[in-house]
């Protein structure tokens, strides 16, 4: 019996496995694991989208997060950092970062789901305009919430 609830789709990117929303799309994107984004010509503007990436690391949750975090302050001049807050999948440590900044003079909303699993950081990074923020933020939230080491998810 499948735990995915209807009108999402269940995936498994780098020992982690989450529901998405269907009718979200896949999008090529060579540097990343995945890409899913809202569906195309149905939003104005910035499409929000959620990029996961992971990477090989002997790094701790703690120094990944602060690596993180300056790599945004040196990436996009002007950013806003929002918080850091701990954030855990039992038994997965995790932080999940918000930050703001702007890109070609649109103010880009971003929540990023940190995790360390295994020898492996696995980077949930979710993305859309500010304006888009308060009516995403739910839906970015409940999919963080799915996110489940690969073995309790399927």
């Amino acid at each position: 019996m499948s735990t995915t609830p209807e009108g999402y789709s269940p995936a498994q990117v780098a020992g982690l496995g989450f529901s998405y929303p269907s009718e979200w799309q896949r999008v090529d994107q060579p540097e990343a694991d995945l890409v899913l984004a809202w569906p195309e010509g149905k939003v104005e503007g910035f499409r929000p989208n959620l990029v996961i990436t992971s990477e090989a690391t002997d790094m701790s949750i703690q120094r990944l997060s602060t690596r993180a975090m300056a790599t945004v302050l040196a990436a996009h001049t002007g950013s806003y950092l929002i918080a850091c807050d701990l954030w855990g999948v039992d038994p997965v440590p995790a932080r999940r970062i918000g930050f703001t900044y702007t890109a070609s003079g649109s103010t880009i909303n971003v929540e990023k789901y940190l995790f360390r699993i295994g020898g492996q950081a696995v980077d949930f990074t979710f993305s859309c305009g500010v304006r888009q923020y308060y009516s995403l933020e739910p839906l970015f939230g409940y999919i963080a919430r799915t996110i489940r080491p690969a073995e309790v998810a399927a």
